[in-house]
């Protein structure tokens, strides 16, 4: 009788990602081919192999299949609220959100650049903001009496100055001239933007001697 001898069988293990080789065994006909070990990849995740590796009678390629993994991206504002959040997938570009918005305050940017390409890992951006500089200036019969004098927005003022003027007595300081008043003198207060004030003022009653 004829004896056939099977030449052994090449078994190539590849990445379906990049083509790489994972693994080459030559195994005898008719037998299993052994699995390698569970492949990783960054950013992605094993699923398995994609064709037949028992019972091998010819050359034959295993192709470990993947699947792209997703991960988090939140936008955070200057106080810690969440402005935005998106599940991203590896290498996929995140979306920017509008820049954010505070009272008193002026949006410089993202303290992160938002990826165009995800990484493998969950991300946190968060939105940085300076605090507004507001003058105020005090004026007095049409001249400045005091200032313009820089502050932060939020921070309370010394007690605003009292002039005087001879035959008046004052009342206040006010936004508009002759108007009614806005802020009391020896009174701190905040602003929330840039300011003139202007001296309000209520003529004494004139007292005769006889």
């Amino acid at each position: 009788a004829k004896i056939i001898v099977h030449p052994n069988s090449l078994v190539t293990f590849l990445s379906e990602v990049d083509g790489s080789e994972l693994n080459k065994q030559s195994v005898p006909y008719g037998a299993d081919a052994a699995l390698p070990e569970t492949p990783t990849k960054k950013g992605f995740t094993f699923i398995g192999w994609d064709g037949n590796y028992t019972a091998v009678k010819q050359d034959t390629t295993i192709v470990a299949k993947w699947q792209r993994n997703k991960y988090n991206v939140n936008f955070y504002n200057g106080t810690g609220s969440t402005l935005d959040s998106q599940r991203v997938l590896y290498e996929d570009a995140a979306s920017e959100p509008p820049a954010p918005s505070m009272e008193g305050y002026t949006f410089q940017g993202w303290d992160k650049t938002t990826p165009a390409k995800m990484p493998a890992e969950d991300l946190v951006i968060s939105g940085t903001f300076a605090v507004n500089q507001y003058s105020v200036t005090y004026k007095v019969d049409g001249e400045v009496y005091q200032g313009p004098t820089e502050y932060s927005y939020g921070a309370a003022l010394p007690a605003a100055p009292v002039p005087t003027r001879e035959g008046y007595t004052f009342k206040g300081w006010s936004k508009g001239v002759n108007s009614a008043v806005d802020y009391n003198a020896n009174t701190k207060y905040a602003i929330p933007e840039s300011i003139t004030l202007y001296a309000g003022w209520k003529a004494n009653d004139l007292v005769f001697n006889n």
